[in-house]
């Protein structure tokens, strides 16, 4: 018999409802920032980096939320050992696979239903092009990246939180000093923070994931947490 996880109704309300209220306050502001061209209404409405520092916040909120959803379950997932899996060597497999799967298909439908939530609340305001999937699906991949790194330094230091904090702050620095201060080139490649420059190579992001799945991979492995070996 398949062994079926039960359906927390609750949690899934509780998301539907912050991103609503998200959707909501992005609305407030969305003709204010938006360049008026629908080719660019897609990027418009999930990214956004300004002068007004309480706008680039709320355009900010969908990422937090989906930091603290992924890494605070796989944080735990990755301090424990399922007494049920034969090795960690196959534990440790089958929880990055559900790591990677998990954080696409959420950051997806977080994505998605921005988009849709926002077209109920301005109707037909979109028009979806192959461009806009594409960089739906680069916006996804560096976003899975963020979640990445925050988790790496959250196994090596076994501090969540500080990690958490420190990569908001350490990204929040970096689009202040170059979109705002314009002390540091929008042509340099920098993972996550190059998709509001509009520039640089997904790929280039894709295989240092990868390189973090191995050191994480590491990590685990030399972990003392005690379980079956």
């Amino acid at each position: 018999m398949m062994y079926m996880k039960k359906i927390d109704l609750k949690k899934i309300i509780i998301y539907i409802l912050v991103i609503v209220i998200i959707c909501f306050l992005k609305k407030n502001y969305i003709y204010a920032i938006s360049t008026g061209e629908a080719s660019t209404l897609v990027k418009d409405i999930l990214i956004y980096w300004g002068d007004n520092q309480v706008v680039n916040i709320i355009w900010f909120l969908p990422i937090i939320f989906e930091i603290f959803v992924i890494s605070k379950k796989y944080f735990y997932k990755l301090n424990s050992f399922d007494l049920r899996s034969k090795n960690r060597k196959k534990y440790i497999k089958k929880v990055l696979i559900s790591f990677i799967l998990e954080s696409f298909c959420f950051i997806l439908a977080l994505e998605l239903s921005q988009l849709f939530i926002i077209n109920f609340f301005i109707p037909n305001s979109l028009n979806i092009n192959i461009d806009d999937l594409i960089f739906i699906l680069k916006y996804v991949i560096e976003n899975i990246f963020l979640i990445f790194e925050i988790m790496l330094v959250a196994l090596l230091f076994k501090k969540l939180m500080y990690s958490i904090i420190f990569f908001l702050i350490l990204n929040f620095i970096i689009l202040i000093s170059s979109m705002n201060l314009s002390l540091i080139s929008t042509q340099i490649y920098i993972p996550f923070v190059n998709i509001y420059f509009g520039s640089g190579n997904f790929l280039v992001t894709i295989l240092i994931i990868l390189i973090g799945i191995l050191i994480i991979k590491k990590i685990y492995l030399n972990y003392d947490i005690g379980g079956m070996e």
